[in-house]
């Protein structure tokens, strides 16, 4: 999936950085350029959004080559 389809679907990345600057463990072993987290639900009411969630994902050559979900506690 292309950057611009996961935006169209997202919305924009609340961060984003280079390879070089990530610090993120599970990415140790993937070949990617840059990675962004998308955060969902911080202005929800729903009970069902409560938790918080955020998207993990990493692109090469504006691609997705991961994504994750992470739970906030």
């Amino acid at each position: 999936m292309a950057q611009s389809d996961v935006e169209n679907i997202l919305g924009e990345p609340s961060y984003m950085t280079l390879k070089e600057k990530c610090e993120y463990i599970d990415l140790e072993n993937v070949d990617f350029e840059y990675i962004a987290q998308y955060e969902l639900n911080k202005e929800s009411r729903s009970l069902i959004d409560v938790i918080d969630k955020n998207y993990v994902v990493a692109y090469k050559n504006g691609k997705v080559v991961y994504a994750q979900v992470q739970i906030a506690d």
